[in-house]
Parts: C-alpha cells; sequence; structure tokens
C-alpha cells in the first residue's frame, strides 16, 4: 500500500495535461458555455468565489442533449501523461450560488481511473457540499491509499438541468510500477418494471451509481 503524500513529488498532476470530454450544450460547434481553447479544465484556474455562471472559468453540460441521455452522465477524462500513484480528486463545480438561474451542484461525482483509458476502476464517489455563499466549491474525493492510473475520468450526474465545471485535480506523484486494482464485487443486475416515472425521477440513474 503506498502513501502518495509521503513522497517528494506529491502535488496535483492534472495542470497542462490533455482531456476528453463528453459534448457540451447544445453542441461542441457553439456551445452555450465554451471549452477555452479546450484547455480550461485544467489550466489551474479556478473560479473566484464571486463569479457569475458566465464566467470563462466555467464550460457547462447539459442533461437534456443526447451525449448525455446515452449514458447518463457527462464525463473529462484527464490523460497524466504518465503512470502516477493518485489518491485525491477534486472537481470544482458550480454551487447553488447559482439556483436562480437554474444552477446548482451536480447529485453525484464519481472518479474512475485506468491504466489503458479502456478499462476502468471506480476509485469512489466525491462529497459535495452546496452552498449558495460562494461561486464553486470542490467535490472531493480522498482515498487512504493511493491507486495507479494514468487515465482519470470524472462522471458528473446532475441535479438541475446544468452542470458547470471550472477545473479538475488529481494529486498523487509518480509511479515505480501499476498496482493491480482490487477486484470487483459481485455484479448485480436489475429489471424496472413501471411507467414513465421511473426514467422522469432518474431511477436507473440512481441504481448505476450506488
Amino acid at each position: 500500500m503506498i502513501n502518495a503524500k509521503e513522497l517528494p513529488d506529491y502535488g496535483n498532476k492534472t495542470v497542462g495535461k490533455s482531456y476528453a470530454r463528453s459534448m457540451l450544450y447544445p453542441d461542441d460547434s457553439g456551445p452555450s458555455y465554451p471549452d477555452e481553447g479546450n484547455k480550461s479544465m485544467t489550466d489551474g484556474v479556478i473560479a473566484a468565489e464571486n463569479a457569475k455562471y458566465s464566467d470563462k472559468a466555467f464550460l457547462g453540460f447539459n442533461k437534456s442533449i443526447a451525449d448525455y441521455t446515452s449514458r447518463g452522465y457527462a464525463y473529462i477524462t484527464v490523460d497524466l501523461g504518465g503512470l502516477f500513484y493518485v489518491d485525491t480528486f477534486i472537481a470544482h463545480v458550480a454551487s447553488a450560488f447559482h439556483e436562480s438561474v437554474g444552477i446548482s451542484a451536480p447529485q453525484y461525482v464519481d472518479v474512475m481511473v485506468s491504466h489503458d483509458n479502456q478499462n476502468w476502476y471506480k476509485a469512489g464517489r466525491a462529497t459535495i457540499a452546496d452552498t449558495d455563499e460562494v461561486s464553486s466549491i470542490p467535490a472531493t474525493l480522498e482515498l487512504e491509499y493511493a491507486l495507479t492510473a494514468r487515465y482519470v475520468q470524472y462522471r458528473f450526474v446532475g441535479h438541475s438541468n446544468w452542470i458547470m465545471v471550472c477545473e479538475v485535480e488529481a494529486f498523487g506523484a509518480q509511479a515505480e510500477e501499476e498496482l493491480p486494482y482490487p477486484e470487483a464485487g459481485e455484479v448485480q443486475t436489475f429489471l424496472f418494471v413501471g411507467n414513465s416515472s421511473t426514467y422522469y425521477f432518474d431511477i436507473p440513474t440512481k441504481f448505476m451509481y450506488i
């Protein structure tokens, strides 16, 4: 078991790194809240405490578009550019500070890690404490011991129709070896029998992220 915080090069490893993400609203050719140069999620810039939702630090995902509804979440996948021991993950998201325009913190932010960008392991679910006092808040997952990863994916499940994000971070240190991920538990399947209310209240999505 690795305690990454004890290693000399421990720090945020996403700064300046490339990433992929799901589609913005209404589409990437003309989004309402754009990704400035496809760099703004790892540029080290977090929205000011009183920043408006239209601040260029934020990009916007919307639950109504097909790209979101087809998978049940929006995502940002960062390529760390090498193998790292990682133990702390933060997604800076817009808060209930913007509730008057229908924006609040996401329901969930799940963190996935991968060695190859194909096989994913769920590191955990970030803790979110929404507030109307500041523009953005940190959705944070901190592990007791580090996992190894080259790729980190943040999955956002919306509470309100809009999901606004201004930065993603992953803290760790250069890894000396690839550690295997813990064995997955028993997979459970569910059959939903009901009417449109099942989907109106996002019941399948809630089960997906238990």
